[in-house]
């Protein structure tokens, strides 16, 4: 066998362990693993769960009142007509995780409410305290008064 040709091989290989071993210890030599800043399952299916009611009113009409009382504790879907209040121009979002704060089976939500202008841009209209009671292995919303 060619003698560059091996010279390369072990080049090649040499710099493919380097690199397996640069990305396996990464930037700062070890990790980084923090469980007060690491984000839970739970706090990312209520941050879905948030983000849905704005999604849901987004749905076509036909769909719109189905998917709106799918987020909710049985019992706990406002009104149809405070159901509007829900939908565009508002959206909702949980903005960090600290926005959550579960105790047991159940969590307050300090929700973040905009104002969607037809552009896309959103302006803070305000923040709200919900209330989600977990079911099952999800979570569903019980109480979302609006600011």
């Amino acid at each position: 066998m060619d003698r560059t040709v091996t010279d390369r091989r072990v080049a090649a290989v040499g710099l493919g362990v380097l690199l397996t071993f640069v990305a396996l210890a990464g930037c700062g030599g070890g990790t980084n693993f923090d469980p007060e800043t690491t984000v839970r399952p739970d706090t990312t299916k209520l941050m879905l769960l948030v983000s849905g009611v704005t999604e849901a009113m987004d749905a076509g009409e036909s769909e719109r009142g189905g998917r709106f009382a799918s987020l909710f504790v049985e019992g706990s879907v406002p009104p149809a007509a405070k159901q509007a209040q829900y939908g565009a121009p508002k959206a909702f979002a949980l903005e960090t995780a600290d926005a959550v704060e579960v105790s047991g089976d159940t969590a307050t939500l300090t929700v973040s409410v905009f104002t969607v202008s037809d552009t896309g841009e959103r302006q803070a209209a305000g923040t709200t305290k919900w209330t989600a009671v977990k079911e099952g292995d999800g979570w569903l919303l019980k109480d979302v008064p609006l600011p």
